[in-house]
This record gives C-alpha cells, sequence and structure tokens, in this order.
C-alpha cells in the first residue's frame, strides 16, 4: 500500500509525518472531556468569570471576542499545545499546520470577517 493518498486533482503526501501512541492520544482526549466539562460547568456559570474576564473582553472589543473564543483559544492551547506538541513531540505540520499554506489562510480568514 502506498504512503499517498490520491484524491481526485490533488496529491496528500503523509510520508514525513510523525506517528503519535495510542496513550498519548487517549491521554488527549481525557483532557478534553475534562476540560470541556470544566469550562461548560464551572467557568460558563461563573459569575466571577463573566464580569472580570469575559465581560472587560468583550466590551473592549466590541464584541469581536466573546466567552466562546477566548475558552477555545484556552483549548487549543491545553489540548494541542500541550499533550500533542510538547508531549507527543509533533509538529505543527504534523496537525496540518504549514507555514507554506499561511499567506492563504490569513486571506481567507480576513475574507471571512469581512463578509461576516
Amino acid at each position: 500500500m502506498s504512503d499517498q493518498i490520491r484524491l481526485t486533482g490533488m496529491d496528500i503526501d503523509l510520508s514525513d509525518r510523525r506517528l503519535v501512541s495510542w496513550r498519548l492520544l487517549g491521554a488527549v482526549l481525557a483532557v478534553e472531556v475534562l476540560l470541556t466539562i470544566f469550562i461548560n460547568l464551572v467557568l460558563f456559570r461563573s459569575a466571577w468569570a463573566a464580569t472580570t474576564v469575559f465581560g472587560p473582553v468583550r466590551a473592549a472589543t466590541g464584541g469581536l471576542v466573546t466567552a466562546t473564543l477566548l475558552v477555545s483559544l484556552l483549548n487549543v492551547a491545553v489540548v494541542v499545545a500541550g499533550p500533542l506538541i510538547l508531549v507527543g513531540g509533533l509538529r505543527w505540520k504534523d496537525l496540518g499546520l504549514d507555514r507554506s499554506e499561511l499567506p492563504v489562510a490569513i486571506g481567507v480568514t480576513i475574507g471571512l470577517w469581512a463578509a461576516l
């Protein structure tokens, strides 16, 4: 079997990707579940977080940065950067983030924000 996946009109080369153990993936899933429970049952219900963190940031950005965006950034930092990159030794490229595609990603993001 080839290391390349064949799709109509494009080739995807997966030969330089690193492998991750099942234990690490299980740990990432457990961290994700626990963090999601904490965010939804504790953080979003906390009056302190709403008035001290989420409210001022939302007001300062005119509603552009909301509580959901802030906790999503926390989620990415804790789940992706923590276990997968630091512990698992994965590169950003292994997660589908490639520097050569950054200008296109920035353009698409700006275009979507402008359209919204």
